[in-house]
């Protein structure tokens, strides 16, 4: 965060929407478990004043920082040049990162790591428009029926979500940029042999199997400018080895994964 982010005190001012409050009420849930009577607390971006006020109301020892100088914090400071002078027990950052980059994130939580004894608290806003991946199975390679299913359905069914279609069949991915364009696909594989169809058929990303990724895939996929979704990914190894090899995303049968 920089001179250069735009920022604005207007919206506390104002009545907040039901939502909002409800945005409130998980950020103290989140919190409230692990605090205790005389802890303390830095909070980054204070938007209202809300949460700052309410754990000072329960004897929370809170230091609120923000770049508005507008909001009253204690410390005026932009997110990254912001250090912490002493120890404190927690660290809160409330919608407060969605506002910049992964690189920039990275830098605050480096700045702030080694003053925080017990917990850092994150959140973000919920993105409502959710990325749906679709898979579509098949009876034989030239079946398409369920394409044209789900083309019909989502003509007649308009969708706020982000639709990805995914299939094992090259046939399956190249008509269906053809006959649904709203949507994107990603071709599946986890073979060599398999590997030659993305030239054929053209997929928005590709989505190798996690025991054929490694990093010729990656170099490779790279050169063709193709997002990579693993699948499938179900351990912390593996979550380690995504990581690593820096994927795109991975696809889980685990829901808290």
């Amino acid at each position: 965060m920089n001179d250069k982010k735009k920022y604005s005190s207007d919206w506390i001012n104002k009545l907040e929407s039901k939502e909002h409050w409800l945005s409130y009420w998980h950020q103290i849930k989140l919190m409230l478990e692990s605090l205790e009577p005389k802890d303390s607390i830095i909070e980054l971006g204070i938007g209202s004043g809300f949460t700052s006020n309410y754990l000072r109301s329960k004897n929370i020892d809170v230091l609120t920082v923000d770049i508005d100088k507008k909001k009253s914090p204690d410390i005026v400071s932009d997110a990254i040049s912001f250090k912490p002078n002493k120890n404190y027990d927690h660290f809160c950052a409330f919608e407060v990162f969605e506002h910049m980059k992964f690189e920039e994130m990275e830098n605050v939580l480096n700045n702030i790591k080694s003053k925080i004894d017990k917990n850092i608290f994150i959140s973000v806003p919920i993105y409502k428009k959710t990325p749906i991946n679709i898979e579509i199975k098949f009876s034989n390679y030239f079946d398409l029926s369920t394409a044209f299913v789900l083309r019909r359905f989502l003509k007649n069914n308009k969708t706020k979500h982000r639709i990805l279609i995914s299939s094992f069949n090259p046939l399956i991915v190249f008509f269906s940029r053809w006959l649904i364009p709203s949507t994107r696909t990603g071709f599946l594989f986890e073979s060599e042999n398999m590997k030659k169809w993305i030239n054929f058929c053209h997929p928005d990303t590709v989505h190798p199997r996690i025991d054929f990724l490694d990093e010729d895939i990656i170099k490779w996929c790279k050169a063709k400018n193709l997002p990579i979704n693993v699948w499938t990914v179900n351990s912390e190894i593996n979550i380690e080895k995504c990581k690593n090899l820096g994927v795109h995303g991975i696809i889980t049968d685990l829901e808290k994964i």
